[in-house]
């Protein structure tokens, strides 16, 4: 008895193993309603949703008090000074287009006539009109004019009446070698003039070179195909 008590105390006992705990999930997923709601809860607020106190406006302006600091505004601007760069840049970009406007009259009536126009000749009268235009396009394109609005427009239409009227009488009835020396510069101050004038204006201006043209008795010379 006490052998076979020895023996069962003295035998190896093995303990079962325990069972291991659950695999902890790798990704965490969310319902389509728990999406939702999160979404709602860290979007940024709302114009809509915001109290009404907040959306009054921070300063209340009468109609009269807001066109009163617009023209305020306005005139500040146009009392500001443009520094002399910007003048002289303003009045280059004017007269490049001029330039061009000028060889091309130049190149066209010495081919009407079937003559040669050399590039040197033509930089040389470049030359001459180039200055005058830049010039003129700077004194009537000041922010602060020298002379009124109205007296530079009356200075303006005179110009083109008299350029008007001197390029249709020397195109219809002076030799060719006046009408290639002549005629490009007298029709690109005539082209500038009308271009700078008001609407109203450049509509009487051109009104009044065809009665001057009419006046002169030069109207049938004049090819209007």
């Amino acid at each position: 008895m006490t052998e076979r008590r020895r023996t069962v105390q003295t035998g190896s006992w093995t303990p079962s193993p325990s069972p291991s705990p659950p695999a902890s999930p790798t990704e965490f997923t969310l319902s389509d309603a728990d999406r939702l709601r999160l979404l709602n809860s860290h979007t940024g607020l709302k114009p809509s949703s915001l109290p009404a106190a907040e959306k009054d406006p921070l300063l209340v302006l009468t109609p009269e008090e807001l066109a009163e600091k617009v023209a305020q505004q306005q005139q500040e601007a146009e009392d500001e000074e443009m520094p002399l760069w910007e003048e002289l840049a303003n009045a280059l970009l004017w007269t490049i287009p001029f330039g061009f406007l000028f060889s091309g009259m130049d190149y066209a009536v010495h081919a009407q006539f079937g003559m040669d126009l050399r590039s040197r000749d033509e930089v040389g009268r470049l030359l001459n009109i180039v200055p005058t235009i830049f010039l003129l396009t700077f004194l009537v394109s000041r922010p602060k004019p020298l002379l009124h609005p109205f007296l530079i427009q009356a200075l303006l239409f005179g110009l083109c009446l008299g350029t008007g009227i001197a390029l249709v009488h020397i195109t219809t009835t002076e030799s060719y070698l006046k009408v290639m020396r002549q005629a490009p510069g007298i029709g690109t101050l005539w082209v500038w003039s009308v271009v700078r004038l008001d609407l109203g204006w450049a509509v009487l201006g051109l009104l009044g070179v065809g009665a001057g043209v009419w006046w002169r008795g030069e109207l049938d010379s004049v090819k209007w195909w």
